[in-house]
């Protein structure tokens, strides 16, 4: 996978990484042999961001 090996060169030359994996579309195992080469490559994985998660109800709302 292309992105992941440019992850883990970028990576040598930040500070930390933020892993965003898109819900429903990124496989498990693909989301765990990308912590797997990071952490190899020393990398400082800070967290992680679920990303296109679709909500049935908005949490979000705005008030004046």
């Amino acid at each position: 996978i292309t992105a992941v090996s440019d992850a883990v060169v970028l990576s040598k030359r930040v500070d930390a990484v933020l892993l965003v994996i898109s819900v429903g579309k990124t496989q498990i195992e693909a989301s765990l042999e990308t912590m797997d080469q990071l952490n190899r490559a020393g990398a400082r994985v800070i967290g992680a961001v679920l990303n296109d998660k679709k909500s049935k109800k908005s949490r979000y709302y705005y008030y004046y």
